[in-house]
């Protein structure tokens, strides 16, 4: 049984010093690795440091070793999680059984990402989908691409076909940047800034020539939003040259 802290009091840790990625193993359970950086964070070094992996209603606890000794344990396999999907990352520190920093909601990257090319804030999951190819989970609490994993060769086709790329990438955008501005509305500012929903609005804001998104505090209208959201796509496209990415093999061979 997982013990239960005191949550009273606790910091924030940054979580631009935690990183996780999963790989696969040959059995089919996951395992994962993870990049705990906490110096200059004014915690005490004998305080423990506890990762847990999370999926529905599976969990699982792996303790690193203290603050000032970090350690990961020998194992790091997840054959107690949930399958079907991509874990989650939460990291605690405890001193004295209570909870004094903690991060939630870490999505990890997976050994498929491409780095050149992917969205480092869509992790990539390949499941069985019957005859379709392609879907952009908002169901959990981050934005998944399922791709299906029947088809031959999809794997690589994700992580190298400018083709997939020029036809896939800009729908997820658009299909993210809506969800976060309309369907659920977000946009207030004492929303959290590690939220998922608030890194993606970051990343669309990064595309050259994006204003800042509308904001519901300001009265923005629903128009509003919709052109800022379709101007951050066509920035997107621009930045990454998806019309050239499509085009460039037709082209090669003519």
């Amino acid at each position: 049984m997982i013990r239960k802290f005191n949550y009273t009091g606790r910091r924030k840790l940054p979580r631009a010093n935690l990183s996780f990625q999963i790989h696969s193993e040959e059995d089919g359970v996951s395992s994962f690795w993870a990049s705990l950086s906490l110096r200059g964070l004014q915690l005490p070094p004998d305080a423990e440091v506890f990762v847990e992996a999370y999926r529905g209603a599976s969990s699982m606890r792996f303790s690193f070793g203290t603050v000032g000794n970090l350690g990961a344990p020998e194992s790091t396999v997840l054959d107690q999680i949930q399958p079907g999907g991509i874990p989650l990352f939460r990291v605690k520190i405890v001193r004295d059984g209570r909870l004094i920093a903690a991060a939630d909601r870490i999505v990890p990257h997976t050994a498929a990402d491409d780095p050149k090319d992917r969205l480092c804030l869509l992790p990539v999951e390949f499941i069985d989908m019957g005859d379709i190819v392609w879907h952009l989970d908002l169901s959990e609490d981050h934005p998944v691409l399922q791709v299906n994993a029947c088809i031959e060769g999809i794997r690589e086709t994700v992580r190298t076909d400018s083709s997939f790329f020029s036809l896939v990438y800009p729908e997820i955008v658009r299909q993210v940047l809506r969800h976060i501005l309309l369907a659920e509305n977000y946009g207030d500012e004492e929303c959290d800034p590690d939220d998922w929903q608030a890194n993606w609005l970051r990343f669309a804001e990064s595309l050259p020539g994006v204003s800042r998104p509308p904001s519901r505090t300001f009265s923005a209208t629903r128009q509003d939003r919709e052109f800022w959201i379709e101007d951050a796509v066509q920035a997107f496209c621009r930045k990454w040259r998806v019309r050239e990415r499509f085009s460039g093999p037709a082209e090669e061979g003519g």
